[in-house]
């Protein structure tokens, strides 16, 4: 046979360009090959396979052979002589001596080649090969000869050991020998995901391309990467154009009008070329079409377009590498950059491209996806539908923190289309939470006027609502309440749930009135009838009556896990019901200054990111409050604090707001001992309370006067002052106020040295002392007790001297600060209880039979736990008579140890008694591991359906506390249903973590979670489901094999059934894949 020429371009490894960047991870993972006989590397066009093998080979050890396959090198003749030549590196002479043997045949096929390949390779190495790669670039263009196809399998099954085999290529390899080294683990496999450029690597890559053109910021990168999604050619041609708009990326709507001039034009040139253009014309059609649609599969691309063959072209589209992305199971979508091209090629040549994205719009409407239905219709030029999407779109975008996408949407909208009674009340919305509250009640007025023509009484009644919640963000209760009650009054009745978040807002304008006992009733009132109203709480209500009524511990409890959810940027502003903001005040009511002053400067660092003024400037107040207990050089923070909130609420031109800097600034001044500008800041923020009739800041402001009067030595105008504190505070139902009012008249009267009024004082603070656990005014410097931080020997060498002895020895002593001590109790796992940050250990319990009893009362916490109960369950063959005795026994040891400090016939701070039913006192603090978990999912799982990037950190914090199931020493049926419960919900937990890491492409992390639910329930199906999908993305059919035989297994050995269809269905389809 006649021999051909081989062209040394082809059997020569391509030079690399200057100025590449280096990959040292990928580098690092090419190069094991050498423990691998055969490496894939399988990836579209443009994704650096040759310039990554290309670098990691340059300095290899190794002898190395190249062969660029080409469309010409279609038949066995050619391929074999030139994988001779690339032979030629570990075999030296064999490229001239199987020529040689080639044209003395007169029939040649690919029997013949690969015997004479294997004589050839055997004579010349004389047994054994010099070790070497060799690397077949672009297989894809020859692997459909079926000789080629046999010739080389062979040829990879009978190699020389000592030689490396490389594939780079488009498409799958469809070879035996491939897949029989893929199921023994012996071939390495790298795909898209490898090659992709990382974040680092993007930005050295940009910064690079564009050397003396400035630097790229992180935000930058970012959009780089999402757009590019890591592919090289795209990442390149970006950094040469540097005028790229990158903020543009990722437009919803971008026409791609930017890029006409630029560099990336021939990007899409080449995609013309190179890929559209050697389609099928059917497969041009399903491409431009399915292009038009952000996630799609078979069913999708059936119902919109009539295609009836668009599983097969999605088959052919994966099979040909055509940047078919899989997100989620049965759903595919294209690269950024790919679809793009696609979408201004369907411009060119569909001609009923509107009518399809008109179809596509209803079609995502009618499954109540309206965002992907305006899209289509903006686009389509549905004005009409697109108007009825965005207002049903909305207020979700303002409440979500996409206020700048609305606008964008907006942009998109002709002016005649964008007057609409939701649209006009989302644009108010804007406009309150960026604190312009009279452009917002224009916007609302607007709204209730369109209503009004339309006979929307739903519509009026929205109007009136948002207008009341301005007054309410800016605390003006009369105008509050009157808008709220016209609001309640047009309403349908058939509206409950609006009716229940109508009394929600009732409820907290009687906060806001100081009239908390009146609000606890709405509040039950709006529970019982309309709907669980303990799910809501958008606005911290609950947390707020809990601080109105005294109760600052409590309140902090209830916020615990919540400060997290709302830092992040993405969201509305709560104003001063910021979480942060309430913490704060809750730490200096309790005299924990550090912690007061952490949540204060985080509440403004927040406000700076919400872009809140509001925020900004209650966090300086709150700032100023933590400060002012101080020394000198902090109380001068202080005063600069107050003065920055006082700026900022000149600018808000909210009168109410002012109130709270006076009350600081006051006591600024008391403290420094200037009682005529204390009494004047302390006059005009009481006159601003009573103004706005809000009777529990009132009672604040009253107290606050009267702090000042005392530190000023001005006792007998304190005493009226603190008098009509605590008549405000005993009708608000605030007891902590009254104990420090008590506390601050003790202290009066023993600076006056009057001992009659001194006794009878000191037995009132004593006895509400005892009953609010407020110990800790005596200890520390708080806001509403000693801020002067005066020493409490007065007050015990007076109460010696006058012989009382109505209050425990450690209320002067100061040595029980009970707020801040408490019980830890670990129930998921081992039980265990910490008191006061120290474990009770075995021999302290003394009795085993009071652990039980308090693992009775953890599992009824909810409805409490009956004595009778307790006997039964943990004496149930003792008569009643004995067991009743083994009950007071064993209780009277728990109390003992849970508060070894607790006096004779002194109720237990822990445990509560009513009648014959026992509690565990939630209002003090006790910090339960079991309710933190359980909220901590529940938060999640709410964040999860707005794709709250929050959700995974509240996902992680939860995983980690389950320690293991609830309770697992206790045999109670009530410890058995909670345990099973809340073991469900742990592996929901988990499965959302595995998902939102698939989601991400962090396939090794998702297997991880479902490996930890298979750890403790290994028939939990789903688990199987997961890790079978991160196998596949891995690419790893070895694993994704054994993990469904594992399933098989699993399934017929402990429940004797095979796994449910579901699952042999995804297994059916991704190993045909």
């Amino acid at each position: 046979m006649r021999s051909i020429v081989l062209l040394k371009s082809k059997l020569t490894m391509p030079r690399l360009d200057n100025g590449l960047v280096q990959r040292e991870l990928l580098t690092e993972i090419i190069r094991e090959l050498d423990a691998y006989p055969v490496t894939v590397i399988t990836a579209g066009a443009g994704y650096g396979k040759t310039t990554a093998v290309v670098q990691a080979l340059q300095n290899y050890f190794l002898p190395c052979g190249w062969y660029t396959a080409g469309p010409e090198d279609d038949n066995v003749y050619n391929f074999s002589l030139y994988l001779a030549g690339a032979l030629e590196a570990s075999v030296p002479g064999l490229a001239a001596w199987y020529r040689e043997q080639v044209e003395k045949q007169d029939k040649f096929d690919w029997k013949m080649a690969f015997s004479l390949l294997l004589t050839g390779l055997e004579e010349l190495s004389g047994g054994g090969a010099r070790p070497g790669v060799v690397v077949v670039d672009d297989w894809h263009l020859v692997q459909d000869d079926p000789e080629i196809q046999q010739f080389f399998d062979r040829f990879l099954a009978r190699r020389p050991q000592e030689i490396r085999v490389v594939l780079l290529t488009r498409l799958q390899v469809s070879l035996k020998e491939v897949q029989r080294l893929m199921i023994t683990g012996c071939l390495l496999s790298l795909g898209t995901r490898q090659l992709s450029f990382d974040r680092e690597e993007i930005r050295r890559c940009l910064e690079e391309t564009a050397a003396g053109e400035g630097a790229y910021t992180a935000e930058d990168v970012e959009r780089v990467y999402s757009f590019t999604e890591g592919w090289a050619m795209a990442v390149k041609m970006m950094g040469n154009y540097r005028q790229l708009p990158v903020s543009r990326l990722m437009d919803p709507f971008g026409d791609g009008e930017e890029w006409e001039d630029g560099r990336l034009d021939a990007l899409f040139q080449y995609l013309a070329r190179d890929i559209l253009a050697g389609q099928s014309q059917d497969m041009k059609e399903f491409l431009l079409r399915s292009a038009l649609l952000d996630l799609f599969n078979s069913r999708l691309c059936r119902d919109i377009f009539g295609d009836a063959a668009a599983g097969r072209h999605i088959d052919a589209a994966r099979r040909q590498g055509l940047f078919v992305v899989e997100t989620s199971l049965g759903f595919y979508r294209y690269h950024h950059l790919f679809q793009e091209f696609l979408r201004r090629e369907a411009e060119k040549y569909l001609e009923n491209i509107s009518e399809l994205q008109r179809r596509a719009g209803s079609y995502y409407r009618k499954q109540g996806d309206n965002e992907a239905a305006l899209r289509q219709f903006v686009q389509a030029g549905c004005w009409e539908e697109a108007r009825q999407c965005l207002g049903s779109l909305a207020l979700e975008l303002i409440y979500s923190g996409r206020s700048r996408l609305l606008a964008r949407y907006l942009e998109y909208l002709p002016l005649d289309w964008r007057e609409s009674p939701d649209i006009l009340l989302a644009l108010g919305e804007e406009e309150r939470y960026s604190n312009n509250y009279q452009q917002a009640l224009l916007l609302y007025k607007r709204t209730a006027q369109l209503c009004r023509k339309e006979d929307n009484a739903a519509g009026v009644s929205r109007a009136y609502r948002h207008m009341a919640e301005v007054y309410l963000d800016t605390i003006q209760p009369l105008e509050a309440q009157l808008l709220l009650r016209r609001s309640y009054k047009v309403l349908p009745a058939s509206m409950k749930k609006d009716k229940a978040e109508l009394l929600e807002l009732m409820t907290e304008n009687l906060v806001n009135q100081g009239r908390t006992r009146q609000a606890q009733r709405y509040l039950r009132l709006a529970s019982r009838v309309y709907y669980p109203f303990a799910l809501q709480d958008r606005n911290n209500l609950r947390a707020r009556i809990l601080v109105r009524t005294g109760q600052p511990h409590r309140a902090l409890q209830l916020l615990r896990g919540k400060d997290n959810v709302r830092q992040s940027a993405e969201r509305i502003s709560y104003s001063f019901r910021e979480s942060l903001l309430i913490i704060s005040l809750c730490h200096v009511y309790l005299g924990q200054r550090e912690p007061a002053l952490v949540a204060a400067r985080e509440a403004v660092a927040a406000g700076e990111k919400l872009r809140s003024p509001f925020v900004i400037m209650m966090g300086y107040v709150r700032m100023g409050h933590g400060l002012l207990g101080a020394g000198e050089e902090e109380r001068q923070a202080a005063w600069d604090a107050y003065e920055k909130a006082t700026l900022l609420s000149r600018e808000l031109n909210i009168v109410r707001l002012q109130g709270e800097i006076l009350q600081g600034k006051g006591l600024w001044h008391a403290l420094r001992g200037n009682w005529p500008v204390a009494l004047e800041c302390g006059q005009e923020c009481i006159s601003i309370a009573e103004r706005f009739r809000d009777w529990w800041f009132a009672a604040v402001a009253w107290h606050s006067l009267g702090m000042s009067a005392v530190l000023c030595n001005c006792y007998q105008e304190a005493e009226g002052y603190l008098q009509r504190a605590g008549q405000l505070f005993a009708r608000c139902g605030d007891d902590l106020g009254r104990t420090a009012s008590a506390w601050w008249d003790c202290w009066r009267l023993l600076q006056q040295e009057n001992d009659g009024q001194f006794r009878q004082a000191y037995y009132e603070y004593s006895r509400l002392c005892r009953e609010n656990q407020a110990y800790f005014l005596n200890d520390q410097p708080s806001l509403l007790g000693n801020i002067g931080g005066f020493s409490v020997l007065g007050l015990e060498e007076q109460a010696k001297r006058l012989k009382l002895d109505g209050a425990p020895a450690e209320l002067i002593a100061g040595r029980t600060p009970l707020f801040a001590e408490g019980l830890k109790i670990q129930t998921l796992g081992s039980f265990r209880v910490w008191r006061n940050e120290c474990e009770i250990t075995g021999s302290q319990w003394r009795r085993e039979s009071s652990r039980q009893l308090l693992r009775l009362l953890l599992s009824h916490r909810q409805c409490g736990l009956h004595k009778e109960i307790a006997m039964v369950q943990m004496w149930p063959e003792d008569d009643f008579a004995s067991a009743n005795t083994r009950f007071k026994v064993a209780l009277s040891n728990l109390l003992n140890v849970l508060d070894p400090g607790r006096g004779p016939r002194t109720p237990s701070r822990f445990i509560i008694r009513k009648g014959s039913t026992y509690w565990l006192n939630e209002a003090v603090n006790i910090e339960l591991d079991a309710p933190r978990f359980e909220q901590l999912v529940g938060e999640a799982v709410i964040l999860l359906k707005g794709k709250n990037p929050t959700a995974e950190t509240l996902l992680r914090e939860a995983v980690a506390l389950y320690q293991g199931d609830y309770l697992e020493e206790a045999a109670d049926e009530s410890s058995f249903a909670e345990r099973e419960r809340l073991r469900k919900l742990y592996f929901r937990a988990l499965e959302y973590l595995s998902r939102l890491c698939i989601r991400k492409g962090n396939y090794d992390e998702g297997l991880h979670w479902a490996e930890a639910m298979l750890s403790r329930d290994n028939c939990w199906e789903r688990a199987y489901q997961l890790q079978l999908l991160c196998y596949h993305h891995l690419q790893n059919q070895v694993m994704l094999v054994r993990t469904y035989q594992r399933c098989c297994s699993v399934f017929a050995q402990e429940l004797g059934i095979r796994p449910s269809s579901g699952t042999r269905e995804l297994y059916e389809r991704l190993t045909e894949s």
